[in-house]
């Protein structure tokens, strides 16, 4: 498998972050390396078997992670939840970066992106 470049690294940051100034949130530079490092876990394990569609890095930024953190300020009293579908880690990889305190079961019919979700929430 490929290393991701660089440049897609800095664009799904720099994209990631104006499209969460839009609803006021701000991410902390370790929950900001996170959710780089399970955009390229995703892209780089994508070469091998297909978990989304979705590869550039305004499409990710905005389709996968921008609407997964959204979420995050509905869930201030919850302390579990149940991510049935999960696909390729969403939205529950994002929303443990965004609140570590929260358990978190992903589940998804597909054997391949369970094994990709199980793989990736070490990230």
């Amino acid at each position: 498998m490929t290393p991701l470049p660089e440049p897609f690294i800095q664009k799904f940051r720099h994209h990631l972050e104006k499209a969460l100034e839009t609803i006021g949130i701000t991410l902390s530079s370790l929950q900001m390396d996170r959710m780089a490092g399970h955009a390229a876990e995703l892209l780089t394990w994508n070469q091998k078997m297909n978990l989304t569609a979705i590869k550039d890095p305004f499409g990710m930024a905005e389709k996968h992670f921008f609407d997964s953190i959204a979420v995050a300020s509905f869930l201030e009293n919850e302390t579990s939840l149940a991510d049935i579908g999960s696909g390729g880690g969403f939205p529950g990889i994002p929303l443990k970066i965004m609140k570590p305190e929260l358990n978190i079961l992903l589940i998804d019919a597909s054997q391949k992106k369970s094994i990709f979700s199980s793989m990736s929430s070490a990230v």
